[in-house]
């Protein structure tokens, strides 16, 4: 190891303490985050073996510490990317799951997840960060069962989907079905009905719209 920087970072009430160091065996600069001596989240980043060692430690501890402070503004600044979609409700269950963990850095966290993940196991894996025992499983329960409901969905009411679909597309209803799920792939209900509604007009798309939201409350 070369260079080491530790630091508390007090926010409100809370205090984190940041560690962040370079590792020859990797050949990556890590940053741990600590609230109460219990490990939050490590994030990494690579060096070039010419870089400056020093500066980059320097450079990606600084980075990280005003990430986490801007955690305390509240509100998340991302809502996904391509392979992972959130709606705000969805953002707004989780900060409610994840705050008795990460407090004030909840957003930190979630924004941090939806940067490096390609998928919502992905994204639940990297919210759960280095939490461990029976409170990783417990929270990781409930991730799963709050982002996988839309797929729930889905799954269960396909054959109403398509008998509704039947009366206004006919022979397409099922190509039409594929094609907006493909489109609001890992979004909410609400935007596949929109996807789908989208392509009529009128009284046929309110019409649509009106009986696929019927449906939701049957899950």
């Amino acid at each position: 190891m070369a260079t080491s920087i530790n630091e508390d970072v007090v926010i409100g009430s809370t205090k984190f303490h940041v560690q962040t160091e370079f590792y020859h065996s990797s050949g990556k600069v890590v940053s741990n985050i600590f609230k109460e001596g219990v490990a939050l989240k490590r994030l990494e980043k690579e060096v070039e073996p010419e870089e400056n060692i020093e500066e980059e430690v320097k450079s990606f501890h600084l980075e990280v510490v005003n990430k986490l402070l801007s955690a305390k503004k509240g509100g998340t600044k991302k809502r996904g990317n391509e392979e992972v979609s959130l709606t705000d409700k969805e953002i707004e269950e989780i900060v409610n799951l994840i705050s008795p963990f990460y407090g004030v850095a909840s957003t930190f966290v979630i924004d941090e997840a939806l940067s490096s993940a390609s998928s919502k196991e992905e994204f639940i894996e990297e919210l759960l960060g280095e939490l461990s025992g029976e409170e990783r499983e417990k929270l990781h329960g409930k991730l799963e069962e709050l982002l996988g409901k839309e797929v729930e969905i889905f799954e269960k009411l396909k054959d109403e989907i398509l008998e509704i679909l039947n009366n206004y597309f006919g022979i397409m209803a099922l190509s039409v079905f594929e094609e907006a799920l493909e489109r609001t792939k890992d979004k909410s209900f609400e935007d596949f009905i929109r996807e789908v509604s989208s392509q009529l007009e009128g009284k046929e798309r309110e019409e649509i719209a009106k009986k696929l939201k019927s449906l939701s409350s049957k899950v």
